[in-house]
C-alpha cells in the first residue's frame, strides 16, 4: 500500500502441473513480474518436463522468439517432433555437463516476456518458467538500488 516492492509466494500447481513455488511480485501496486518453479520429480527427467511445458506453450502461444536448443538438434521444428524426443536421458547428460543451458523466449510488443529456462540448484535442478514486465521490472530495481533497506 506504501508503493514499495512486495512479493507473494504460493504452492500447489499452474497450469496442471506441480510446482515448488510460484512467485507474485508488485511494483509501487503494479503486478510485474511471476516466476513459477517447476517440480520434475514426477518424470524423472529435467528436460522431458522442459520440454512437456515448452510444447504447452508453443500449442497455446506459437514459436518462441528465441530457444536454446540440445547439441543434437537442429531447429525448433525437430523440437516439435516427439519422435526425436523419445529418450530424453541424452538431453539430461547435456544439462549436467553444463553443455546445453535450456531456454525458451516469448516476447511481445507490450513490453513482456516470458521465458522459461532450466537452472541449476544447491541439490539438482529447476525449471522457471518467468513472465516479466520489463518496464516495471526496471523500475524495481531502481527502487531496490535507491532505498535497499526500505524495501526489505
Amino acid at each position: 500500500n506504501n508503493g514499495s516492492l512486495y512479493q507473494m509466494t504460493y504452492g500447489k500447481s499452474f497450469a496442471g502441473y506441480k510446482t515448488r513455488s510460484i512467485e507474485v511480485r508488485f511494483v509501487d501496486n503494479k503486478f510485474f513480474e511471476m516466476n513459477v518453479s517447476f517440480d520434475y520429480i514426477d518424470d524423472n527427467s529435467i528436460s522431458k518436463k522442459w520440454y512437456t511445458i515448452v510444447s504447452k506453450m508453443i500449442d497455446k502461444y506459437g514459436n518462441p522468439n528465441h530457444i536454446d536448443l540440445p547439441k543434437t538438434v537442429q531447429s525448433l521444428q525437430e523440437v516439435v517432433d516427439q519422435k526425436l524426443f523419445k529418450d530424453f536421458s541424452v538431453f539430461d547428460m547435456e544439462i549436467k555437463e553444463n553443455s546445453w543451458k535450456p531456454k525458451a523466449i516469448w516476447e511481445y510488443k507490450n513490453d513482456v516476456a516470458i521465458i522459461i529456462s532450466v537452472k541449476p540448484t544447491i541439490d539438482d535442478w529447476e525449471i522457471l518458467w518467468r513472465f516479466y514486465h520489463k518496464e516495471l521490472h526496471k523500475q524495481s530495481q531502481v527502487k531496490v538500488a535507491s532505498k535497499p533497506y526500505d524495501d526489505f
